[in-house]
């Protein structure tokens, strides 16, 4: 019999498709699955469906959207749990056979480790990532909090857990779906009523696509000549009766220039003019896009506005970003400032240093909630001992106080504590937490704005938003959408991009502080339009001397490998074994020549510098991965991170090396194809810059022809 769903318990597998289902869109698992569980005569509850107003434009786009990539995911999950367990553990998807224990516990919720006797097998799983522990019929969700080599440490809340046969799964999130759709009712609400930022967006969305519905491909055909803006300007009249182009709208002033003069005054000389300019605009406008090419210091220009307007009273401020970490960036730049911080989410999501900021930790150090969480431990205590007849129903009744105390106590905290911080951070479906449900924000500032779909963006802009401020680069990865056709119809397009394409100006910040200046010149050049320069201090990175650069006065080389791509077993992905040796031997190769300049011994931990290795494929990250864990002494391993591009925007390393995989009779470059795909991939390091591949095919394409004859122009080719 052929073995498939690794003999999971029906009910485990109904679980599954529970949790990764929107209740709003589901009465739980498929009529096929459950029918030989259910009885007959037993009936069956079905939640009451959300109705959503489509009359509007807006939404009517949308929504239907939202529910095509929704469906999307859950079928990507459904075809899941019919692999097997090879196939599983081979994506990296999910671990196996591995006992678990109580291992402490993080602000009151219990930690699980993970663990197995040998190092556990490759796994995709990182903190912050949701899980599914199964264990015969116990089944629960649990929040990844740190991932070691031999186990992994999970948040399960109050379960109990122990013993073996553990498997962990790794899962998605799904609650984004219903919060977009939520947030798209709210905005359609408050721009009937004349809220002016509720009017631009809708406003400016139904003249350019409702009455233009051709207007995606104008979009794709405009976006080829990589222009700062669309040469269409929107004319809109807003419900209150103003009248402009939507650039002139945004720009309706806040506050005027006198009011936030004191301010500007103070501070204008720790920037560049290119900061300066944003940060100005930004106090008083309306809507501001502020565009942050790689190294420009986008993070710490957006956090220094909000610490001005702090200044200005204009608060409170939300201040939200796509992912958890892209959150923790911004958190940990204001940190600088004097200025209370809480961040909403699980501690499990948020970067250890930064625990002390989190809702968590602060209700956890408020002396009334001490105290009552004392009163509540000492009726637990009661509950324990031994007693007979009334006495039960006293201790019960205590505790039952007790904990009703606590709540209500932790409640009024919780509502103190947002009522008095100026700056509330958390991730844009984290805006829709119940506990910010009645708080309205009059600044909310997105990080990575590019980076998210629409819809997303909306859920922080309809918490009572009257000044917004959306910071990204379009010129980097769009969100990443797996329905083909809500990606054509314009979901894979943010709103930071749409609006740049209606006509508002993106403020661009023209300084990069990241790469050494001959990394940086071809990208400045090439996708900025020479409108990007290399700060002074970039000229001091030296060039590594761990590696022989082509040219001893550029650090960057191109590594022609006539290698052939495969696709992997799975048929999922794509690995190019001889691109995966060259990388290793990159590795090894300054390794070694660390040990020659330190007369044979190894070079220092400290010295030595952090190595991004970056391909297209998570096929070929996987295959790197096991090669380097055989063939790499395991002490430089924790220099060394391997991701795919999409894993690595908005990180940096001193050194990258990418892998593109693609070499094929047919000259096919896949999705590599996309340039923002290049961009992202060759900024991303500090000295140096490695790409191994295939000249003749990289060459098809357009974008990689015109890098690789600057490569060949400047004498950057590695023979070997």
């Amino acid at each position: 019999m052929k073995r498939t769903l690794w003999k999971m318990p029906l009910h485990n597998q109904k679980y599954i498709i529970k949790t990764l289902r929107l209740a709003s869109s589901t009465t739980g698992v498929n009529e096929k699955t459950t029918q030989t569980t259910r009885s007959k005569s037993r009936p069956v509850t079905k939640k009451k469906k959300i109705v959503y107003d489509l009359t509007t434009p807006y939404a009517s786009h949308f929504i239907p959207l939202l529910d095509m990539e929704m469906e999307a995911e859950q079928e990507q999950v459904k075809q899941r749990l019919k692999w097997s367990r090879e196939r599983l553990e081979k994506e990296g998807l999910a671990l196996f056979d591995l006992s678990a224990k109580l291992d402490g516990s993080l602000y009151g919720q219990g930690v699980a480790q993970f663990y197995s006797n040998a190092k556990l097998p490759y796994n995709r799983m990182t903190q912050g990532d949701y899980v599914l522990c199964v264990c015969g019929k116990q089944s629960f969700q649990g929040i990844v909090l740190e991932r070691h080599s031999k186990y992994l440490r999970v948040v399960i809340g109050d379960q109990w857990i122990s013993g073996k046969d553990w498997k962990v799964y790794q899962i998605s999130n799904t609650v984004a779906f219903e919060r977009s759709k939520n947030a798209i009712q709210e905005l359609t609400k408050a721009q009937q009523s004349g809220h002016e930022l509720s009017e631009i967006i809708v406003k400016s969305f139904a003249k350019e696509i409702v009455e233009n519905g051709n207007r995606q491909t104008e979009w794709r055909q405009d976006w080829n000549d990589y222009s700062q803006s669309s040469s269409f300007l929107v004319q809109l009249v807003t419900l209150q009766g103003k009248q402009g182009t939507l650039n002139e709208l945004c720009s309706h002033r806040i506050f005027s220039p006198s009011l936030s003069e004191d301010i500007r005054q103070k501070d204008e000389n720790d920037w560049n003019e290119s900061q300066q300019t944003a940060w100005k605009n930004a106090l008083e406008r309306r809507l501001t896009l502020i565009q942050g090419p790689p190294g420009t210091g986008k993070t710490k220009t957006l956090a220094k506005i909000l610490s001005s307007l702090v200044q200005l009273g204009q608060t409170p401020i939300l201040a939200c970003a796509y992912t958890h970490i892209a959150t923790d960036n911004i958190l940990d730049e204001l940190e600088r400032y004097d200025i209370p911080l809480v961040r909403i989410g699980k501690p499990a999501n948020i970067h250890r240093d930064l625990w002390k900021h989190s809702l968590d930790s602060l209700l956890e150090r408020d002396t009334r909630v001490i105290e009552k969480r004392d009163q509540l431990k000492k009726a637990v205590d009661r509950l324990a001992q031994p007693k007979r007849g009334k006495a039960i129903g006293l201790a019960h009744r205590d505790y039952s106080k007790s904990l009703s105390q606590l709540k209500q106590i932790e409640m009024n905290v919780t509502q103190e504590i947002l009522g008095k911080y100026p700056i509330v951070l958390s991730t844009c479906v984290g805006a829709g937490e119940e506990v910010l449900k009645n708080i309205s924000f009059k600044v909310v500032a997105i990080d990575e704005a590019t980076q998210s779909h629409e819809p997303g963006l909306l859920i922080p802009i309809t918490k009572g938003c009257e000044q917004l401020i959306l910071a990204g680069d379009h010129y980097q990865l769009p969100p990443t959408i797996l329905n083909p056709e809500a990606a054509e119809s314009g979901l894979s397009i943010s709103l930071f991009e749409r609006l740049v394409r209606s006509g508002v100006e993106p403020y661009l910040l023209r300084t990069q502080y990241r790469m050494h200046p001959h990394i940086a010149a071809f990208p400045c050049q090439y996708f900025y339009h020479g409108l990007l320069h290399s700060a002074p201090c970039t000229e001091q990175r030296g060039i590594p001397n761990y590696f022989p650069w082509p040219n001893p006065q550029t650090p960057i080389a191109f590594i022609p490998v006539d290698g052939q791509e495969w696709i992997t077993e799975q048929g999922t992905s794509y690995c190019n074994p001889q691109e995966s040796q060259v990388v290793i031997e990159t590795i090894s190769k300054m390794i070694d020549n660390g040990m020659t300049r330190n007369n044979h011994h190894h070079p220092s931990l400290e010295s030595f510098p952090t190595i991004g290795i970056i391909t297209p494929y998570a096929g070929q990250m996987r295959d790197i991965i096991d090669r380097m864990e055989r063939e790499i002494d395991t002490k430089w391993l924790s220099y060394i991170q391997v991701k795919t591009v999409d894993g690595f925007q908005g990180r940096e390393k001193d050194i990258i090396i990418i892998s593109t995989v693609r070499s094929n009779p047919s000259q096919s470059l896949g999705f590599l194809q996309d340039w923002r795909r290049l961009n992202v991939a060759i900024t991303r390091s500090r000295k140096g810059l490695i790409v191994v591949g295939n000249a003749n095919t990289l060459s098809r394409n357009i974008h990689w022809k015109h890098w690789l004859e600057w490569i060949s122009h400047h004498d950057c080719i590695y023979r070997h």
